[in-house]
């Protein structure tokens, strides 16, 4: 299998800021409601779902097409873990 002669950077990366802002609204989201109970147990499964995360994103970091969803999910892990970060120094949960 040969590699393709042009990377498709523009559907690439429009693929990856949705499925980023997607995936972070819903990661955001949740963490929110779960840190409303207990703010340790919120932490806990941030860390658990990224923890889980990690071996599949960098085990389809190399395919063709999967690549563009693994960097829009890294970018929503980074945006959770950033809001997750703001919203506990700032005391909003």
């Amino acid at each position: 299998m040969s590699p393709p002669r042009y990377t498709p950077w523009i559907t690439g990366t429009a693929v990856a800021v949705v499925v980023a802002l997607l995936a972070g609204g819903v990661l955001s989201g949740l963490f929110v409601a779960v840190m409303s109970v207990n703010r340790w147990l919120g932490l806990f499964l941030l860390a658990l779902g990224t923890a889980g995360a990690v071996p599949v994103l960098s085990a389809y970091r190399r395919r063709p097409v999967a690549r563009w969803f693994c960097a829009g999910f890294a970018g929503a892990l980074l945006f959770a873990w950033l809001g997750a970060i703001a919203a506990v120094s700032n005391g909003l949960v």
